[in-house]
């Protein structure tokens, strides 16, 4: 059987900008559920008791999410990449990180249009798969931790109702 498409895309012709407004995460493991309209847009997520995603707030221009197909001959699915940086990392920030080194997670990501996307989806999740801490070497380098979140889904990324994104927090 063929797999066929059943539509053509309309080019969207005004302004646009690149990149990421809001990283949420969450273990992977505090998903209960996730419910959906016809639409296929994620409309409610149940969390475990005490689960709850978090806000990573990363410095501007360096938030970018990426889905790659990834196509054997018998099968497909789409690489999800998120990539982010922190600056002025504390002992803190660098517990936090070391967790999150060793944890599955999902997120929430919100783009520059204000659109939210699911990533880590279909109990997979995300594994960071880079986490460097540079101090840089002269005083105009950027002194940042860099994070790379990756995972396989069985598609794209489904957009997120934003109005069930505070209840989250």
């Amino acid at each position: 059987m063929s797999c066929l498409f059943t539509a053509g895309i309309t080019r969207d012709c005004g302004y646009s900008f690149g990149g990421l407004k809001k990283i949420y995460l969450a273990n992977e493991s505090d998903i209960v559920s996730v419910n959906r309209n016809v639409s296929n847009q994620i409309t409610g997520i149940t969390m475990s008791s005490g689960g709850t995603f978090y806000e990573f707030e990363f410095e501007p221009q360096t938030g970018q999410k990426l889905e790659e197909l990834q196509a054997g001959n018998v099968s497909k699915f789409v690489l999800q990449t998120l990539k982010f940086q922190l600056a002025n990392i504390t002992l803190a920030k660098k517990e936090v990180l070391e967790d999150l080194a060793i944890a599955t997670t999902v997120a929430i990501i919100e783009d520059e249009a204000g659109l939210y996307w699911y990533f880590g989806e279909l109990g997979r999740g995300l594994l960071t798969t880079v986490l460097s801490i540079d101090s840089g070497t002269k005083d105009a380098d950027d002194a940042v931790a860099t994070i790379n979140l990756a995972g396989g889904n069985r598609g794209y990324a489904t957009t997120v109702d934003s109005s069930i994104i505070a209840a989250l927090l």
